[in-house]
């Protein structure tokens, strides 16, 4: 069984190295399902970091759908993870209609060679996912993070099953959304995915004694920091070993 969970700050790396994970996924912005870090991030959770890194690759929180421009964004960043050294990326892009966009994905899995590659949930909004798996297959990706299609994995058990079975080994499925100390065993021996993921997300209040009601943003909470919760990784992995 491969684990790995996703953070989106420093802090949360340390933890994460603190355990006996596979894989971190970096990322900012987990608040709305994950973003590409900026470079200093980068750089410092590889300084950090004895467990490997996969990066975000994913240049605005919404849908799936992009344009020329965005696609040369993610492109640049790709770039910029190898020219960096880290080990594996994660993206996804879908057309219009809520298929795989083949052109862009093909564009994204040639940019990525030497890496291993990750489609992210954007899967999860694909009209059929049965075919989206072949065609993931065929382009050259390693893996898929997917909740089956629900909102979350323990619910999603049904279709991963499926997909599992269809995958027959050719790529790995990752099993991903709503993972915690409590579902995880049932997840993973009902749907026999080889990879788990999960954000063990926690908050711990700032040390900043704020003198102001002053918001930074329309949902901030600047008196709360979301972490990655050592008790909540510790009691996940503990019920995966056991």
């Amino acid at each position: 069984m491969k684990v790995e969970i996703c953070v989106d700050n420093l802090e949360s790396v340390i933890t994460a190295n603190q355990f006996p994970i596979d894989r971190i996924e970096l990322c900012s912005a987990l608040a709305v399902g994950g973003l590409t870090p900026n470079f200093g991030f980068i750089q410092q959770a590889q300084h950090i970091s004895t467990i490997p890194l996969a990066l975000m690759i994913r240049p605005r929180a919404g849908d799936f759908l992009y344009s020329e421009d965005e696609t040369q964004i993610m492109l640049n960043d790709i770039a910029t993870a190898k020219q960096l050294g880290i080990q594996a990326v994660v993206f996804g892009a879908l057309s219009a209609n809520g298929e795989i966009d083949l052109a862009t994905t093909e564009l994204l899995v040639k940019a990525s060679q030497g890496m291993e590659i990750t489609f992210h949930r954007a899967f999860d909004l694909c009209k059929d996912p049965f075919v989206a798996l072949e065609h993931l297959i065929d382009l050259g990706c390693h893996r898929i993070l997917t909740s089956g299609q629900a909102t979350t994995a323990f619910e999603g058990i049904p279709v991963i099953q499926q997909l599992v079975k269809q995958a027959n080994g050719r790529i790995q499925v990752m099993a991903g959304c709503g993972v915690n100390a409590d579902n995880v065993k049932q997840i993973i021996e009902q749907t026999q995915v080889p990879e788990i993921h999960f954000s063990a997300k926690g908050q711990r209040k700032s040390k900043m004694h704020l003198a102001s009601t002053a918001k930074m943003g329309s949902a901030s909470q600047d008196d709360l920091l979301d972490i990655a919760d050592s008790e909540k990784i510790r009691n996940i992995l503990t019920n995966i070993a056991n």
